[in-house]
């Protein structure tokens, strides 16, 4: 396997467990892994998200308007993963939103 490869390999496995809702130990024990290797990798992506394989893939987006407002008016809503939502109103603070980002990996 390729460095990439199992880089993939072990970002696929810690993306299956925030998404198992388990804790790492009982997910480890169920996959066969081993928790100190998984450890690492988990904690190796937080520290680099940028070494994350497909971490910044590109999605549609399309503008809607409320009821009364324009959509330029209206800021930005940003879907994440399992749920998440984040509502920026026009003219957001870019440093607030990079500290909410940075705790959303972590979590």
């Amino acid at each position: 396997m390729s460095r990439e490869e199992k880089r993939a390999w072990w970002h696929g496995e810690v993306e299956r467990w925030r998404a198992s809702g388990l804790s790492q130990s009982a997910y480890c024990r169920e996959r066969g892994l081993r928790l100190a290797q998984f450890s690492y990798w988990k904690r190796r992506f937080a520290e680099a998200p940028e070494s994350c394989p497909g971490e910044a893939a590109l999605v549609p987006v399309s503008l809607l308007e409320g009821p009364g407002e324009a959509a330029a008016d209206a800021g930005v809503v940003v879907e994440l993963a399992h749920g998440v939502r984040l509502r920026l109103a026009r003219g957001f603070d870019a440093t607030v939103l990079a500290a909410a980002v940075a705790a959303l990996r972590q979590r």
